[in-house]
């Protein structure tokens, strides 16, 4: 199945956010590669989080951000 321009879209930013490595090894990738493509919005929405003092923690613009991407996503 080929991608809609917004599932295109939105993966190109998430790619270029989140770094190729990351996303070469994500479930997120998986699932698209699968064919899962209604789970893609989700395995976005996990990559929120970023260290502050040692700690994993939920980024208030990183979650924003990735809002932003599945609406993106979403558009058909």
């Amino acid at each position: 199945m080929d991608l809609s321009q917004g599932e295109y879209d939105a993966l190109t930013h998430f790619v270029f956010n989140v770094g190729e490595s990351g996303f070469k090894t994500s479930t997120l990738l998986k699932k698209l590669n699968s064919g899962n493509y209604e789970g893609v919005p989700d395995e976005m929405r996990r990559w929120n989080k970023g260290t502050v003092n040692g700690e994993k923690v939920v980024i208030d613009g990183l979650k924003k951000r990735r809002e932003d991407q599945v609406e993106i996503y979403n558009k058909k």
